[in-house]
């Protein structure tokens, strides 16, 4: 068991061949003072871990031109030239450098049995690292593929006289984020990652931070010895830093710290939730059916042709899909309702009062906002024999759509009332039997209690409904609501622990390193791997046959039918179903449904297809569609670079490119 005094002077250092050199008594720090932080070590291949092994071997005193610096694709940094050279560089060499590796470690095997001291040792020249400038741009680090590779490494070491080293003991590192307090206040907050979020820890400048959180992600380290030319071995603890895990990190919640917790107004889960799956379905609802109206309404002049019956099929069309938006839209709100505003729900359905004041209020308005009866749309609906109801405020309808959830859940056939001719068509029995539209092309449909657009009252009801919600203000999310996920900065720690000296004896926390960003995977400035597609050599029908068809595409009975009816439009009924009135036209009418076996079940598809037939046709698509944007944007000479390859040819054997 080490002791307290003992275990307090241990502290994690920037790896020693930085700031000094072993030597038989001791080490021999450099001019300048040791550093505290981690070093990051930068590799632009996929072979790094056999040239940091080799240069800690070979040449330790080097490990300075490893050290990371910021860097683009059009301004790379510049890679280390190895001066001891690999077998297969020179094998004359190689064997040479081999024998000096040989001899020192005979050397020092021969000087640790003996108890000698080597004679006088070879000096080296310690350059400090350079400062970065405080207008420099920010570390930004890079993915495996991009083709950069980075490494976490320090030193371990007794603080007392001599730096001895510590043999005993689990080493390992966290990874932390820092996030500012406030907007304005400029203080950064770091973060651990403790269970799958980030939990504050303290202000990052101040000591707290050097403390190991309970239940705190610890990634490994793992221990490299090194001696280089002065017979005596020391340690590097080292770890690949795992960038790869960027989305994970940057999309974990985040728990806020108490002192803003209280000024916070960052929305909540529950109020998130409320606003993607109600008021924003709604708005975009309110939004389609305006676009819908302004086009019936398109004046043309002179124009041939029956236009109220225009009028009619766009309306008649738009009153479908609202109203099938707008029975989905209800049913969320009621199981919101149900789940997370409970009292409110149960009053609802049971027509009671709530305490609470401010639901009251939500309650009764609720339920005095009423259909306007008078509306065409009422009308329209009312004619088809499905439809037996017109609930009489959105609280009623809250409740029959909570009934018709199974049937809604389960239909799968799109709602269609009429034919061209304007004719009831039947229905599937689990459509809901009565209508309820929260929007309509033509006017208003909903009464609200507040005079004003419906927009602005369907917001309000979403802030009412959202100030209800239990405060949990102390945690967000996601990660980008704090701060910008682009400028994410994460810094790095190395831990020491002993787990058999108990609570007496914490985890000793290195200093930070460097903050850095993590670059995501289509970033332009990072470095790209060159990549090479191989397109179909042969593309004759002798040659495209025997590619194997080992790529499949599964569709459910739906989508396959789906595809059945796609197969029997033409281009011209698409074009038309998008353009304008009076130009656009409905698709034709189709009676296939979901694809059946001989015996009605449910029958799906599975599209067997070969990769490199696909690859070719996935070219002549994106080579289609860059030539039409090309005549807006005019990027089609950043994206193509064609290089002749002579003698390629499809049969009889060409040059590979």
């Amino acid at each position: 068991m080490v002791s307290l005094a003992t275990h307090a002077r241990i502290d994690w250092m920037a790896p020693l061949p930085l700031w000094a050199q072993p030597t038989p008594v001791g080490l021999r720090p450099a001019q300048e003072p040791p550093a505290l932080c981690p070093a990051i070590l930068r590799f632009d291949h996929d072979d790094f871990m056999r040239e940091y092994l080799d240069m800690l071997a070979d040449e330790p005193q080097r490990m300075r031109q490893w050290l990371v610096e910021p860097e683009t694709w059009r301004e790379p940094m510049a890679s280390p030239v190895r001066s001891v050279p690999r077998e297969e560089d020179s094998p004359v060499a190689y064997l040479i450098g081999r024998t000096r590796r040989l001899t020192r470690q005979l050397r020092r095997t021969r000087d640790q049995g003996e108890g000698s001291v080597p004679g006088k040792r070879l000096s080296r020249l310690l350059f400090p690292a350079p400062a970065r400038a405080a207008d420099a741009p920010p570390l930004k680090l890079y993915q495996a593929a991009h083709q950069r590779h980075y490494l976490i490494c320090a030193s371990l070491v007794h603080a007392g006289p001599g730096l001895a080293e510590v043999e005993e003991g689990e080493t390992a590192y966290v990874v932390r984020r820092l996030l500012p307090l406030g907007e304005t206040s400029g203080v950064l907050l770091e973060h651990a990652f403790v269970e799958g979020r980030w939990r504050p820890v303290a202000a990052h400048d101040e000591h707290r931070c050097r403390r190991l959180m309970a239940g705190e992600e610890c990634l490994p380290l793992f221990a490299v010895r090194y001696g280089g030319e002065c017979d005596v071995e020391r340690r590097i603890h080292s770890a690949v830093l795992p960038l790869n895990r960027r989305e994970q990190w940057l999309g974990a919640p985040v728990e806020r710290a108490s002192a803003m917790a209280a000024g916070d107004s960052t929305p909540g889960a529950e109020a998130l939730l409320l606003q993607a799956e109600v008021i924003a379905p709604w708005l975009a609802l309110i939004e389609q059916a305006a676009w819908q109206g302004r086009t019936a309404r398109m004046d043309f002049a002179g124009l041939e042709g029956d236009v109220e019956a225009s009028e009619r099929r766009i309306y008649r069309s738009a009153r479908d899909v609202i109203q099938t938006g707008s029975w989905y839209v209800l049913l969320d709100l009621a199981r919101f309702l149900e789940r997370h505003l409970p009292e409110l729900w149960r009053a609802l359905r049971d027509g009671g009062q709530v305490a609470s004041a401010e639901a009251q209020a939500v309650l009764e308005t609720l339920r005095s906002i009423v259909p306007r009866r008078e509306a065409p749309v009422f009308q329209a609906l009312a004619a088809h024999p499905h439809f037996t109801e017109v609930p009489g405020s959105l609280a009623e309808a809250l409740l029959r759509v909570r009934a018709a959830a199974p049937g809604l859940e389960s239909v799968d056939e799109p709602l269609v009332c009429f034919d061209t001719r304007e004719q009831p068509l039947a229905l599937d029995s689990r459509w809901p039997d009565f209508i309820f539209p929260l929007t309509d092309p033509a006017v208003a449909v909903l009464q609200f209690p507040s005079a004003g657009e419906e927009t602005a009252a369907v917001t309000a009801l979403g802030e009412a409904i959202a100030a209800l919600l239990p405060v949990r203000g102390d945690v967000s999310a996601g990660g980008g609501i704090p701060d910008d996920t682009e400028q994410a900065r994460f810094i790095v720690r190395c831990v020491y622990r002993r787990a058999a000296c108990g609570p007496l004896f914490p985890a000793v926390v290195g200093a930070a390193s460097e903050a850095f960003q993590i670059a995501p995977f289509f970033d332009p400035d990072a470095p790209a791997r060159p990549v090479r597609i191989p397109m179909p050599m042969d593309i004759s029908p002798a040659g495209l046959r025997k590619y194997q068809k080992n790529v499949g595409i599964v569709m459910s009975d739906m989508l396959c039918g789906r595809f059945k009816r796609m197969r029997k439009l033409g281009l011209v009924d698409l074009v038309l179903s998008v353009l304008p009135w009076p130009l656009g036209r409905d698709l034709p009418a189709s009676e296939d449904t979901a694809c059946k076996d001989a015996q009605g079940g449910a029958m799906g598809m599975m599209l067997m297809i070969s990769i490199p037939i696909v690859t070719l046709c996935a070219l002549i698509v994106m080579t289609i569609f860059v030539a039409l944007f090309d005549i807006i944007f005019r990027w089609l000479p950043y994206l193509f670079v064609w290089v002749p390859v002579p003698g390629l040819k499809a049969k009889g054997g060409g040059a590979e490119p």
